[in-house]
């Protein structure tokens, strides 16, 4: 929870005073991570998909030669 703090400090749920030094218990609320997880698996399909038309006009052109 800590690192993720550090990165997206909206999902981590802070030991009792923010201060991990103290050993109080740091939480993750993982529902507010899966809006972006859900955008990223988007994204990476999106990307898969032009790179899969990409490789797919390559194979044409080459066998046009």
């Amino acid at each position: 929870a800590q690192d993720l703090y550090n990165v997206y400090p909206q999902a981590v749920k802070a030991g009792d005073d923010g201060d991990p030094r103290k050993g109080h218990a740091w939480g993750v609320d993982y529902s507010k991570l899966t809006p972006l997880l859900v955008r990223a698996i988007q994204d990476q399909h999106a990307r898969l998909d032009a790179l899969s038309s990409e490789v797919d006009l390559l194979i044409t052109a080459s066998h046009a030669h």
